[in-house]
């Protein structure tokens, strides 16, 4: 039974990841103008993959659930919004360029993406606040993992100093 709870809320997490990621359109996938900026998908499987590594009760699962089931309405909303922009913008003449036009909708597509980093700081918290001090300790380290690996691959590419200062020297 803890095991299918887990399956649920995975896939729940997953499935509105998927939706908001592909709010960028047909050929964007997850680069599309997805939840919060864009990594819509990646974002909500790392949250799937800590949630399981986490090993939520029975009650914890149903309590993420139900914050994420009552965070789609809103999520959806703000991707609707972001695709009714990107459409906008693309059924603008090329040969002809409207500077107040385009500054209004990318006001707006602004303002969408900014509600949705503040709701996903929400749903964040939300989550985190349910956890066991211990669970949290646990997803603070793995918070911590993500960052280290995030610094090193940035490195690695030529995004900014690695962390292992003259490893390739």
């Amino acid at each position: 039974m803890k095991k299918t709870w887990i399956a649920v809320v995975l896939i729940t997490v997953m499935s509105l990841g998927a939706g908001v990621a592909l709010a960028g359109g047909p050929g964007q996938g997850h680069r599309g103008m997805g939840m919060f900026g864009g990594h819509g998908f990646a974002m909500m499987a790392q949250i799937g993959r800590a949630l399981c590594r986490l090993d939520l009760s029975e009650e914890q699962q149903q309590k993420v659930h139900a914050i994420i089931e009552a965070a789609k309405p809103e999520i959806q909303s703000h991707v609707q919004a972001l695709r009714e922009g990107r459409e906008q913008l693309q059924a603008m003449s090329p040969g002809s360029f409207d500077q107040a036009a385009v500054e209004a909708i990318a006001q707006k597509q602004a303002a969408e993406i900014s509600a949705l980093i503040v709701l996903k700081q929400k749903v964040r918290s939300q989550v985190y606040n349910i956890l066991t001090p211990q669970q949290q300790k646990q997803a603070d380290e793995m918070r911590q993992e993500r960052q280290q690996e995030r610094r090193c691959m940035q490195g690695m590419f030529g995004q900014g100093p690695h962390p292992a200062a003259g490893w390739a020297k």
